[in-house]
């Protein structure tokens, strides 16, 4: 049996994985105040990296955390977490350690995972 890792240096959008919530106020009176922010949010709150955080002035359009890069309607800007192929490229980085654990122990389930199977245990 052989295992291969592959990596993508492509970066995952937050939509992916991040599970985005913006909260858009459609009622700006809703607090007996003429005008005042259409959204109470600073933007768009999504997971990277196992850390929830709000990404000020960006919000969910067609799916995706975008922001816009301009002053005009669109260019809009898909935001993604860090790329993980990046991430590892240097052994000196302190997640490297943790992330060759995590993957030593991923692939021994899976290999047990396989001969079990092919053992019809």
């Amino acid at each position: 049996m052989t295992a291969e890792v592959v990596t993508a240096d492509v970066a995952i959008p937050l939509a992916e994985y991040g599970n985005p919530v913006w909260v858009r106020d459609l009622n700006p009176m809703s607090d007996g105040k003429f005008g005042g922010s259409v959204s109470s949010m600073r933007g768009a709150e999504a997971t990277g990296w196992n850390v929830r955080r709000q990404f000020p002035h960006s919000f969910i359009a067609n799916g995706q955390v975008v922001v816009r890069t301009t002053k005009d309607r669109f260019p809009l800007k898909v935001l993604s977490m860090a790329v993980l192929a990046n991430e590892l490229a240097k052994p000196t980085r302190p997640n490297v350690p943790a992330s060759e654990r995590f993957a030593a122990l991923d692939l021994e389930k899976r290999v047990v995972r396989q001969v079990i199977r092919t053992l019809g245990l």
